[in-house]
């Protein structure tokens, strides 16, 4: 059931940024048809959220955890620019281009590396979508604060590395 909510929102990311695109006359006559069979030639990623149990897990988690919580969101959308609300879910779904092109450029391979591929995709305009999927939370689950740190710094160094062009992204070569 999530998988199929991710395609969803997948195909209708894909279908607005089609139709976007042939509004501003960069796209074909059937821009706003994107079927399984063209998907993966197209550019897309969909991200699937924890983001709308947010109020109950607020409620359920001890109050450092809420604000360790903030704080690495806050960081996340100052660092990569994204919007989406959970860049830690497990749950993600590019399509083969999409993929192609954000692997080939990816360098983190740690926590971070959620966050890298969104900044990527952001710079290359690939729409992506949040789709909300169920979530449960396991029992004896720990913050580890070396990693959280790590991934902190990670996320830190992904503007600082690009903007320095100390890493680039580049385009893979059509297929």
């Amino acid at each position: 059931a999530d998988l199929a909510k991710l395609e969803r929102d997948l195909y209708r990311a894909l279908r607005e940024r089609a139709l976007e695109d042939e509004r501003a006359g960069r796209g074909a006559a059937d821009a706003g048809v994107v079927g399984a069979v063209d998907v993966g030639s197209r550019l897309g990623v969909a991200v699937g959220s924890r983001a709308h149990l947010q109020g109950k897990a607020l409620a359920e988690r001890k109050a450092h955890r809420n604000l360790l919580m903030h704080a690495f969101h806050f960081l996340v959308q100052r660092c990569s620019g994204t919007t989406i609300r959970d860049t830690q879910c497990g749950f993600k779904l590019f399509t083969r281009r999409a993929a192609t092109c954000l692997f080939a450029n990816q360098r983190l391979t740690r926590w971070g590396f959620d966050v890298e591929l969104l900044y990527i995709a952001k710079q290359l305009g690939i729409p992506v979508a949040e789709s909300p999927v169920r979530w449960v939370e396991m029992p004896g689950s720990k913050l580890n604060i070396l990693g959280m740190l790590h991934t902190g710094l990670e996320v830190m160094a992904i503007p600082l590395a690009y903007s320095t062009r100390m890493w680039q992204v580049r385009l893979p070569p059509e297929t």
